[in-house]
């Protein structure tokens, strides 16, 4: 008669004689289901990036929006100055004080002022610090170059018309010359509909901002010129970072996004439109 052979148990009541470690086919299985879990997880942990990176945009372009009406309130209802690179600027006025050591200009009374002395932050004050100027999507500075000097390093910018014959349609107030020409915020014709602060094409590539790739131009100065403007000559363009889109805000302070489409439409952008 043959004997059944004796096991051992383990105090947990496993087999003590058992290999309990994987075999190569199961660290096999193991490691393509985490592979597959990734792959899953990887767009949407991507995409929840992108929506917080694109909470922050609007965030800055709020409080930017908050500063403009908090200087109107002390500047007799005027918009502050529209912070142009040649055509105008710079001015003491202008809502941002962009320009870097590369590119320093001193202002008419002969001085010289950082980024954060401009006044959208003195009135903001410790509730925000410069990064307000920059969204956290423009990574690139390679097309902020012109003729090897760096430009404007910022990402937003006030809707700004030049002057057309003398008229100012907006958003912000011009020196021309010596001469003032205001623009206030009792000119605004429905502000819910009209851009404000723009979020204008920093970086010329396929993948960025198509059909408009190599259009030779890039944003310069914290003015937003829309293209097919009244005076001709503008091609600006607003960018589409945000899934195709640019965040926007408008003259009632509300901040949306919008489709890079908006900035032909030239003269529904006029302020006073």
């Amino acid at each position: 008669m043959k004997t059944q052979k004796a096991h051992s148990f383990s105090p947990t009541g496993q087999r003590s004689g058992r290999n309990n470690a994987f075999t190569l086919i199961e660290l096999l299985v193991v490691i393509i289901i985490i592979a597959i879990l990734a792959a899953l997880l990887l767009p949407v942990l991507g995409k929840a990036k992108q929506t917080a990176f694109q909470a922050t945009c609007k965030s800055n372009m709020k409080q930017i929006g908050l500063g403009m009406f908090m200087y109107i309130d002390d500047n007799a209802n005027k918009f502050a100055g529209s912070a142009s690179r040649t055509d105008y600027g710079p001015e003491l006025s202008d809502w941002i004080y962009w320009r870097t050591p590369y590119t320093s200009y001193p202002f008419p009374d002969g001085s010289y002022h950082t980024l954060a002395q401009s006044p959208m932050l003195q009135y903001l004050g410790t509730r925000a610090t410069t990064n307000i100027f920059r969204c956290p999507m423009d990574l690139d500075d390679s097309s902020r170059i012109s003729n090897g000097i760096p430009v404007y390093y910022y990402s937003y910018a006030f809707t700004s018309f030049n002057l057309d014959n003398g008229v100012n349609h907006g958003f912000t107030t011009i020196v021309d010359g010596g001469e003032e020409y205001p623009f206030k915020q009792s000119q605004v014709n429905s502000p819910a509909t009209k851009i404000m602060v723009a979020e204008p094409v920093v970086l010329l590539k396929a993948n960025d901002e198509p059909p408009i790739e190599n259009n030779g131009w890039v944003l310069e100065c914290g003015r937003f010129q829309p293209l097919d403007s009244p005076e001709g000559g503008n091609n600006n363009w607003l960018s589409v970072r945000h899934g195709g889109y640019s965040d926007a805000t408008f003259g009632d302070g509300h901040v949306a996004p919008v489709p890079p489409i908006d900035s032909e439409l030239a003269a529904d952008l006029q302020a006073d439109y």
